[in-house]
């Protein structure tokens, strides 16, 4: 099921809405329960403009395993529509509710971001300046090891060599149906666009050594 969906979304990606379609669904076969898989159909059949399939599909999903503000947005909007309910009735509440919730989460990327920018001033002011960072790459490289530890601005401690890592930070900040790849190209430009960081994002290991040399994460070594 995963496979099929992780197929739908790159078809996707590539404009072709009736094989993506067509492979979310038969993930959605596979397993009625693959939540993500059912919102993409969601927002698949809004954008088609076939409202009753998207309400369809997005109602399917229970509030509290709806990670996507504006599937919500649009579930609420269209029992609006097509229901002709009014804010305050029992039956938008849950939804409500959520969407509530989902706005007053913190984005992980954005307070990641904001440690960045905090840092950034202060290497600015000569605050923050850690060539430690690069012994480290030093002494990893001397002793030959594969295995490293990067600490993120939240204080997550991510263990495992360049692409394990990636992999690591890409589902914790809930982007497990993108690829590596995408994911880095994503971080990467809200860096440039947040905090005037350039970081290249042509694989794993220049990615997170430029990141660290930035002062974006920082590298650990084993105790």
């Amino acid at each position: 099921a995963d496979a099929a969906a992780a197929l739908g979304y790159t078809l996707h990606r590539l404009g072709d809405e009736v094989r993506a379609g067509r492979q979310v669904r038969r993930a959605l076969r596979l397993n009625p329960d693959l939540y993500e898989a059912r919102i993409f159909l969601g927002h698949l059949f809004y954008d088609r403009g076939d409202w009753e399939g998207s309400l369809r599909e997005l109602e399917q999903v229970p509030p509290q395993e709806h990670w996507d503000a504006l599937a919500v947005w649009r579930l609420m909007e269209l029992k609006r529509t097509l229901w002709h309910v009014e804010s305050g009735d029992p039956r938008l509440a849950p939804w409500e509710q959520r969407l509530n919730e989902l706005e007053e989460m913190e984005d992980p990327i954005d307070r990641l971001l904001a440690d960045v920018e905090s840092r950034m001033h202060a290497t600015q002011t000569n605050v923050y300046l850690d060539p430690s960072q690069l012994e480290l790459f030093e002494l990893h490289e001397e002793g030959g090891v594969d295995s490293r530890m990067i600490r993120l601005a939240d204080g997550h401690l991510l263990r495992g060599d360049w692409d394990e890592i990636i992999r690591q930070m890409r589902d914790q900040a809930g982007f497990g149906h993108e690829t590596v790849q995408e994911y880095m190209r994503r971080l990467a430009e809200r860096w440039l666009e947040q905090a005037g960081v350039s970081v290249p994002s042509a694989d794993p290991e220049h990615f997170l050594r430029a990141a660290v040399e930035a002062g974006l994460i920082r590298l650990e070594l084993e105790e």
